[in-house]
């Protein structure tokens, strides 16, 4: 009987002493703990987050420089038409560069349709999200601001010159 006492101890005591992770035996069967890991989901974010840019973006691809001044007045002289290539290429470019799926084409499209509504919430979650964890600034409420008294141009040329930074500032942009 004593030994049939301090093999349950025995027992219980590999149950209770085990730690995360190991094996453990009973009379009949080896359980075998599985170990989990757990990463916190905003440990992944803390560098997307952190507000620092360190130099130029390498392989951006497509993107490419442009002059703002030659934006600004190709988008003058053409009546806006510009601006509008320009609005959709700055979509594509900044979701290029933070590696998201660009939707330049139905930016434009809602914007054109909304009569600029649509323009204001972009512009205000681009600066909110996608050019934050790019350039670390948040620029929303500028934004929007210009946005509303119809400044949209001046948002397109902050952004633009954010983006050339981003890509290393060259002297030969491109158009």
């Amino acid at each position: 009987m004593n030994d049939n006492n301090n093999d349950q101890n025995q027992n219980q005591g590999q149950y209770q002493n085990q730690s995360y992770g190991q094996q453990y035996t009973n009379d009949q069967n080896t359980y075998q703990n599985q170990s989990y890991s757990y990463q916190d989901p905003s440990s992944q974010y803390q560098n997307q987050y952190s507000g620092q840019n360190q130099g130029p973006v390498k392989n951006a691809g497509p993107v490419q420089e442009r002059n703002v001044a030659v934006a600004i007045l190709l988008s003058i002289v053409t009546c806006g038409i510009y601006g509008l290539y320009w609005w959709y290429k700055i979509e594509e470019d900044t979701a290029q560069l933070a590696h998201e799926q660009g939707n330049g084409a139905m930016v434009v499209l809602l914007s054109v349709v909304t009569c600029g509504i649509y323009g204001w919430v972009w512009i205000y979650r681009l600066a909110k999200d996608r050019m934050f964890r790019l350039t670390g600034k948040d620029n929303s409420t500028l934004y929007i601001i210009l946005a509303i008294f119809g400044l949209q141009i001046v948002n397109l040329a902050l952004i633009q010159t954010d983006i050339n930074q981003m890509l290393g500032g060259t002297n030969n942009p491109g158009y």
